[in-house]
């Protein structure tokens, strides 16, 4: 029976030095509530930051820790996994080669891989590392293995773009993958990322009472900070509308010529037109590998108990209104992270998990087992 190495790639996790306390680092993920911080001028960086949610990083890496507890210790041998971290540092303003230095010598037994991902850099350089981290498994572990990808909300959209770009196309190894699993991977995006680009403020994350405000600093230089230039990226594609007029018809972000009135003023103006047109080139690069060629995909999505996702939006009296729903982790909606694009082998939907708190589940991670010893 073959060795497994699973490689767990993770979700967004920017780290930036409070304002107040040079030594004290704070993490930020856009998932939960929601907070006004603004920061210039770090290290030489420039940062407008609007809407990031404050998590302690400690807590980021624990739910990481969790789901590989599961796996070192409550999984029996000969099935149990040893846990290596690899990645980057917690700063994203450097970045660390892997190098089969970091991987044990010998594969005595399944390897679980947390692949911590640079989100300051572009979703194609993290695919690059990721493909560099592959590339070291090969040449370090003579004999063969199955190998499983686990990529947790955008860390999957990176394990996708590796396996259905160019990127992976003559690797070797390729046969070596026998999964690939996500955990609230927003595949067909998520609405909430044009709330933010548009500076659109609600009092509270929920559908009840409503008070949208469009900010008045500039959305769009905020969008292209180098934190989060990856934005027009999160956004649902062309093919999955989801801003909608009171009367049922679509309006298509993408299609500058089809923005009017109250459309134009909320989108033309505020969304850069080139960074829309370089997301759906980003979209054509998830969909250039055939489905024979790939693995199977398993997809898990969280639905929170008491908590709302938002799944598009209305013009309604001059507002773009966000829809709120029940069906979605808080962050991904059901429907994106089930999606029905490639060769979905097998879904799950965990009740009552929020997206932050998918790895650390217990019943998914008993789900990824099943799924990994089938």
């Amino acid at each position: 029976m073959l060795r497994k190495i699973a490689i767990i790639i993770t979700g967004t996790h920017n780290v930036i030095p409070d304002k107040k306390n040079q030594n004290k680092a704070l993490s930020y993920q856009f998932t939960g509530r929601q907070i006004a911080y603004n920061i210039k001028s770090v290290k030489n960086e420039v940062y407008e930051s609007r809407f990031l949610t404050e998590v302690d990083s400690s807590e980021t890496d624990n739910v990481y820790d969790k789901f590989a507890r599961y796996f070192t210790e409550e999984l029996a041998e000969p099935d149990s996994f040893q846990y290596v971290k690899m990645g980057v540092p917690v700063n994203p303003l450097v970045s660390s080669p892997i190098t089969n230095s970091d991987l044990p010598e010998k594969l005595n037994q399944n390897l679980l891989i947390r692949f911590k991902c640079d989100y300051s850099k572009s979703f194609t350089e993290n695919a690059f590392a990721l493909q560099n981290l592959l590339y070291n498994l090969y040449i370090t572990y003579i004999e063969d293995f199955d190998l499983y990808l686990i990529g947790h909300g955008i860390g999957g959209i990176i394990g996708r773009l590796y396996l259905e770009s160019s990127i992976s196309e003559e690797d070797p190894w390729f046969e070596y993958i026998q999964g690939f699993i996500t955990l609230g991977t927003p595949h067909l995006g998520m609405p909430v990322i044009l709330k933010n680009l548009l500076g659109i403020r609600d009092i509270r994350d929920l559908g009840n009472n409503l008070n949208l405000n469009r900010h008045n600093s500039h959305p769009e230089e905020f969008a292209l900070n180098r934190e989060i230039y990856y934005y027009y990226e999160l956004l649902p594609p062309p093919e999955k509308q989801f801003v909608f007029f009171r009367n049922g018809s679509s309006m298509d972000i993408y299609n500058p010529e089809q923005h009017t009135g109250i459309s134009s003023y909320l989108l033309k103006e505020s969304l850069n037109q080139n960074s829309l047109v370089n997301a759906c080139d980003f979209f054509g690069e998830l969909n250039c590998a055939d489905d024979n060629k790939l693995p199977p995909y398993y997809c898990v999505c969280g639905t929170a108990s008491g908590s709302l996702t938002c799944t598009g939006f209305i013009m309604s009296g001059g507002d773009l209104r966000p829809v709120y729903s029940p069906e979605g982790d808080s962050l991904v909606p059901k429907w994106s992270a089930l999606f029905e694009g490639r060769n979905i082998k097998d879904t799950f939907e965990a009740r009552n998990v929020t997206h932050n708190k998918l790895p650390s589940s217990e019943a998914i991670q008993t789900k990824v087992a099943d799924w990994i010893f089938a």
